[in-house]
């Protein structure tokens, strides 16, 4: 049997003389009782009269709720019902519960104010676990609550037994299923109506937000920060119905699909689609061999690679950066950038593994850098969601309408002559002409054709064009192609800071020239009144990855800085991935995470440095040095200067201060 116990005003009735006398008996130094006993007695409460406190009232026992001590205080006044049920399974009085056969006993388990006892079903036992709850209740002012301390039997226990412990105890028996901790405490064979509640709580979520006010872009917000988070705690202890995941996945599509009640909407992509990995994740390995490696350099013995490889791994071996320092090789997770496992990278692995058996081969590479591209896109989440309908070909077009019955014809509404595709709404459409040809980099419009969207992103990912502005203006045209039908967005600019007095800002960025199998390293540092104090630039002779560039980059201007010997100083990039290991406290197992530690190394030598991020357009001057060094041999350094042809952009940095 077992009994949940409930203590009625639990924190309120911790008697004082037997907190301190606990804490005594755990051994705690007389100074450190007096300390948490002086916290807990200089306690006094006030009485709201009319919106004023009125007299002063100075309790003599029970610690305070909300104060993030109490918890902790709790937990050494259960130590007491811990050791008395101890000693009573040692002296054999009670027996607890077991989980196997030849199992250890299993007698209670205990967090904070909730407590299970387990122990047999007779009288006797029943008596002994009475005698603990007294002895416990008389020490610590604690008291059980009676109306809420359930039991629960097993199948085996007859009712006549049943009858007589409910009686002993005066606790009620629970007939359906209880939760402790917020987990089901019993879950038999009917594990789906265990977890039922976690589809109510699903639906009523769901039910209190009106889904045609959102954009499907706030819809996935919602989606996957709230409605996905509700069973992840349930499902960290409990392996959930194959059934009830299903009911749960058609509450989500119903959302996402704006349907209410049986009322059908038009599913424009498949789910099995649109659960898809929205990039296909790269594998890779990294083997490091010590005796490849020069320990006085710690860079790669050339010739030794080049002797024990062929050579395109000789080559791809190389491009591998090493740490400034020696270190250890680990074991890491390939698919997470910290190189730990989480379960979200995991899900992934397996979702991707999933589809790549199914459908037998990768998708093709083109495929692969769009898909990338419009993700990666700096615009809103709701203009990205558009692009990638468009290249799926699931915008509500007239053709794509034909094909559902829902209208009679494809005719373009603007043209009159052609059908109206994706590709032609939002491109070649003659009633575009005047938006598309006023613009330099759209020049290609009339002598390259295409035959959808995503061919179009393709060409236009391939020749470097810029896809964020392609992005906006179809949007706009979109828009009024709707009001047109049936009847503004921006980028906000970035702000640049400069740092207080005293402090310099160190801007850095990289940039990878694949062609040249080259890459570069840029850096500029700012001082308080925002002149420019030195810059630098260095061509490196390897095509590095963009985030190992990124942590090089970064290296090179702290070095910068701490030779022209500023201390005080803010490391300011535009790569996210990276000023977030920079911060994090754990240790990046990834490749990349030797290289965040060089970093780390290097800022250990500044009496202060932080690390703040900007976006692109606010570091232009770094991002453009980094440009630069496909022009130069090795490296160079500006003092109090920049390059001529980078002034401009150090104005425009500049012209972003508040």
């Amino acid at each position: 049997m077992t009994l949940k116990l409930d203590m009625s005003k639990a924190y309120d009735r911790v008697e004082w003389y037997y907190l301190e006398g606990i804490m005594r008996k755990m051994g705690f130094r007389e100074r450190w009782i007096n300390l948490v006993m002086g916290c807990v007695k200089t306690v006094s409460y006030s009485v709201l009269v009319n919106g004023e406190p009125c007299g002063t009232i100075f309790p003599t026992r029970g610690i305070r709720q909300g104060d993030p001590l109490s918890p902790f205080l709790f937990l050494l006044c259960t130590e007491g019902l811990n050791d008395l049920i101890k000693k009573a399974k040692l002296q054999g009085d009670i027996h607890g519960y077991s989980l196997c056969r030849r199992g250890p006993k299993l007698t209670h388990l205990l967090f904070a104010d909730d407590s299970l006892i387990f122990c047999k079903a007779t009288l006797e036992e029943c008596n002994k676990v009475m005698d603990i709850l007294r002895v416990y209740e008389e020490a610590s002012g604690q008291k059980i609550n009676r109306s809420k301390t359930p039991l629960f039997f097993s199948n085996s226990i007859l009712e006549d037994v049943k009858h007589g412990i409910k009686v002993a105890f005066g606790v009620p028996e629970i007939m359906q299923y209880e939760k402790y901790l917020g987990l089901p405490s019993l879950v038999g064979k009917r594990k789906k109506e265990s977890f039922n509640y976690i589809k109510e709580k699903v639906w009523r979520k769901l039910q209190g937000w009106e889904a045609k006010l959102l954009s499907q872009a706030g819809r996935e917000v919602l989606l996957k920060a709230v409605i996905q988070a509700i069973p992840t705690y349930t499902m960290g202890c409990f392996k959930l119905p194959v059934g009830l995941c299903n009911e749960i996945e058609t509450l989500i599509k119903k959302f996402w699909l704006g349907q209410r009640g049986d009322r059908r909407k038009i599913h424009w992509v498949k789910w099995e689609e649109m659960t898809k990995s929205k990039t296909i994740g790269e594998s890779f390995e990294n083997h490091t061999v010590d005796s490849l490696i020069d320990p006085v350099s710690r860079s790669w013995n050339e010739e030794l690679v080049d002797g024990l490889f062929g050579v395109e791994d000789a080559e791809m071996i190389k491009k591998i950066p090493l740490s400034r320092s020696a270190a250890e090789d680990t074991l890491y997770w390939p698919y997470s950038t910290s190189g730990h496992y989480t379960c979200k990278s995991g899900y992934r692995f397996l979702k991707e593994e999933s589809e790549s058996l199914a459908h037998a081969q990768a998708p093709p590479i083109c495929d692969e850098k769009v898909w990338k591209a419009i993700w990666k896109m700096q615009i809103p989440p709701k203009i990205r969601k558009f692009i990638w309908r468009a290249c799926r070909n699931v915008l509500p077009t007239k053709q794509a309408l034909m094909k559902r019955k829902i209208v009679a014809e494809p005719i373009c509404e603007r043209y009159k002559l052609d059908v109206e595709d994706a590709e032609h709404a939002l491109w070649s459409c003659p009633e575009l002409d005047v938006v598309w040809a006023d613009q330099v980099p759209w020049s290609f419009r009339l002598e390259v054709g295409f035959s959808g969207v995503k061919e179009l992103l393709s060409w236009m990912v391939e020749k470097g064009m810029p896809l964020e502005l392609f992005a906006f203006t179809a949007w706009r045209i979109w828009n009024q192609r709707n009001k047109v039908r049936l009847g503004s967005s921006g980028i906000k600019g970035t702000r640049w800071s400069p740092p207080q007095a005293g402090f310099v800002n160190i801007n850095f960025d990289g940039s990878v020239f694949s062609n040249a199998n080259s890459s570069g390293v840029g850096a500029v540092i700012w001082n308080h009144n925002v002149a420019v104090m030195a810059s630098c630039a260095e061509k490196l002779n390897q095509a590095y990855k963009a985030e190992e560039i990124e942590a090089l980059a970064a290296l090179k201007a702290l070095q910068l800085a701490f030779n022209l010997g500023f201390q005080n100083a803010i490391l300011e990039g535009d790569s996210l991935g990276l000023i977030k290991a920079l911060k994090a406290d754990d240790h990046n197992l990834s490749p990349l995470g030797l290289l965040v530690e060089d970093v780390k190394l290097a800022a250990s030598n500044f009496v202060s440095l932080s690390y703040s991020h900007i976006k692109r357009n606010g570091n232009s001057v770094a991002h453009n040095l980094a440009k630069h060094t496909i022009s130069i041999l090795d490296f160079q350094v500006w003092m109090e200067d920049v390059p001529s042809h980078v002034v401009s952009f150090l104005h425009s940095d500049v012209v972003h201060l508040p």
